[in-house]
């Protein structure tokens, strides 16, 4: 019996002296580890990491795979390094915006500049100026290739559009607001033969819209409207190229939007868009060339928004790119300054009703031009 209770004595003493060690290189090992947000499951989700290996995890662009090291490279490192180690200054800080967190699969930027919500408009209204009846450019004119392609960054390829016409056609859609709002929310998508607009839908349905004042980009079909409608919200206002003349909601065009924003500064509890802003400033629609054209009218919009209000934002993502005239899309190096100023809480697919996530190889395994249709929920910091 002497012999079991030195025994079992000395078996605790063990256990006790190895859960201390455990305890010990724990408390170290969180001592060096920083906190990293990412985005996904309709919630932020925390991860702990080693921050030097965080760091160099890598993400892939046209011109190669950039690291999260070299993408905070500062001016002073960048002799030291390789080409592709300059984004940071060659992209964020020559652009106006500041690498704030390494988030992943996108870093978390801000922009330098304050938000005024006064020269985003006016600025916009000159540029309107220049706008005449030509046809659209098939390629980037000379000397605007660099900003276009993201300072090298965003990869190009050519399709043609030229849809000024649509702008004096008034589909029967918007003459029909109040029949379609009773139509499931799948045949609604049958006017534009393209379900991936079914994630807005979903996106709105998880968001409490019962009540709420709202502004939506306009496209060709009032699809975004009538998904507003359908989850709930009380008004809505529909801006576009131009006034699309309905009983069911008000309408009317960027310019007057434009002119008359400080009516609608802060004002809107939600604001949605899918398959346009990433269209805005190719000039398929007549609209004048503008590299930063679809960073400006989501600055534009955000203005619009109340503080800690929902943008509901419907983009392809996947490697940067231009497919010009046509659209952009968005990956490691334009999305987090389309989103500067907003918090990331949650992206809905085509696939599932509820929250999915964008991961890193998701993206990186897709070709060149190929993209995933998301639509992506932001709140107003």
């Amino acid at each position: 019996m002497t012999r079991f209770y030195l025994f079992l004595c000395f078996c605790t003493i063990i256990i006790v002296f190895y859960l201390n060690k455990v305890f010990i290189h724990d408390r170290v090992h969180y001592g060096r580890t920083v906190l990293w947000n990412t985005y996904g499951g309709g919630e932020i989700r925390t991860i702990y990491q080693d921050p030097d290996i965080y760091l160099r995890q890598n993400v892939r662009t046209h011109v190669g795979d950039i690291s999260f090291l070299e993408l905070r490279e500062e001016v002073r490192h960048i002799k030291n390094c390789c080409q592709s180690a300059m984004l940071n200054f060659q992209l964020y800080k020559k652009y106006g915006y500041i690498l704030t967190i390494p988030t992943y699969p996108f870093v978390t930027t801000k922009s330098k500049y304050d938000m005024n919500c006064s020269w985003e408009f006016t600025d916009w209204l000159a540029q309107q100026e220049k706008r005449t009846n030509r046809r659209p450019r098939a390629y980037f004119p000379d000397g605007y290739q660099r900003d276009f392609l993201t300072n090298k960054y965003s990869g190009v390829s050519y399709k043609y559009s030229d849809d000024r016409e649509k702008l004096n056609v008034t589909y029967k859609s918007w003459e029909n607001i109040a029949d379609i709002v009773t139509w499931h929310s799948r045949d609604v998508l049958r006017l534009v033969d393209d379900m991936s607009g079914i994630s807005m839908h979903y996106a709105m349905k998880n968001y409490y819209l019962a009540d709420k004042r709202g502004l939506v980009l306009a496209s060709d079909h009032p699809i975004v409207e009538i998904q507003a409608i359908q989850n709930g919200a009380s008004r809505i206002l529909s801006i576009g190229q131009v006034a699309r003349e309905t009983n069911d909601i008000s309408s009317m065009s960027l310019t007057d939007f434009a002119k008359n924003h400080q009516r609608y500064t802060q004002s809107f509890d939600f604001v949605a868009t899918f398959g346009t802003i990433e269209t805005v400033g190719l000039g398929r629609y007549g609209d004048v060339l503008d590299a930063f054209g679809d960073l400006q009218m989501m600055a534009m919009l955000g203005c619009a928004l109340k503080k800690g209000g929902l943008f509901f934002l419907g983009i392809p993502i996947g490697r940067d790119a231009i497919i010009f005239n046509q659209n952009r899309i968005y990956g490691h190096a334009r999305l987090p300054m389309l989103i500067a100023g907003f918090e990331w809480i949650a992206t809905f697919s085509e696939d599932s009703e509820k929250s999915t996530e964008i991961t890193g190889p998701e993206i990186d395994r897709l070709h060149k031009f190929d993209n995933l249709k998301r639509t992506l929920v932001l709140r107003k910091l």
